[in-house]
Order: C-alpha cells, then structure tokens, then sequence
C-alpha cells in the first residue's frame, strides 16, 4: 500500500459537493466570490483538514493494480482511517458519515491524477467504499 498524507487530500477535496449538501443556491467556485460565508467555510475546513492529518491514527493509503493485461482497466483499493474525527465538523454541518465520504472520494481524486497513466482518460466505477476500478475510455 502507498501511504499519503492527509493533508494533500484538501486539494482534492469535493468543494462543489460540500457547498451543495450544505444547500448554497451558488456553485463552486462562483459562490466563494459572492458569499463571505462560503469563504470562510472553505478557510475552516481546509484547516481541519489539517488538523485532521495530526490526528491520532488518521492515515489514508491505497493500492493500484492493473486490472487485465488486454484492457486499460485498474483496481483501487483504499484504506482511510480517521479513529480521531474532530466535533468541529459536525458544528459545520458535516458528520462524520459524509466527512468519511468526502474524504474518500478526495482520495479518490488524489489517485486519479498522480497515479493513473498520464493523458489517458478514465471511468471511475465504484466496487465498494473501499473499491474502485478505473476503467480505460
């Protein structure tokens, strides 16, 4: 398994997601030029993000593997661990169920453009939450 920092997860992070579960009418990233609230949302969270990778036994790792020799097709497997989640998300409005999930499709994300072939374009199909297969387009 390859073990990254948390903390490189924040610029994965689903930022469009987040503003649109918590019920802003603008989307990412118009609203952060209109709402000093969406502003200072994004500042804490990225904070917490932090924070969360001091976290004790907070890590995130994963394993790529090719998935057949004849097709271009991976197989992700991720293991994120957050035993110490601070209460501070849930005074944000994101509990911990659906912190777990940003942070697994961050992690996600993160695979996609660091560890898949360059310029070659990909199909992301959910297995689990903890699996994934990029599929070749």
């Amino acid at each position: 398994m390859t073990t990254i920092d948390l903390n490189d997860l924040s610029e994965y992070f689903p930022w469009g997601q987040v503003y649109e579960d918590l019920g802003y009418a603008m989307p990412y990233p118009e609203v952060m030029m209109t709402s000093d609230r969406a502003y200072a949302l994004q500042a804490q969270v990225t904070g917490l993000l932090m924070m969360q990778s001091w976290g004790a036994g907070n890590s995130a790792a994963y394993t790529l593997e090719r998935a057949e020799a004849t097709h271009l097709a991976y197989t992700l497997t991720i293991d994120l661990q957050l035993p110490s989640i601070d209460e501070a998300w849930a005074l944000i409005g994101i509990p911990e169920e659906r912190l777990r999930d940003y942070m697994r499709l961050s992690l996600v994300r993160y695979v996609s453009d660091k560890a898949l072939p360059e310029g070659s374009t990909f199909r992301l199909v959910p297995l689990s939450e903890e699996r994934y297969m990029f599929v070749g387009a």
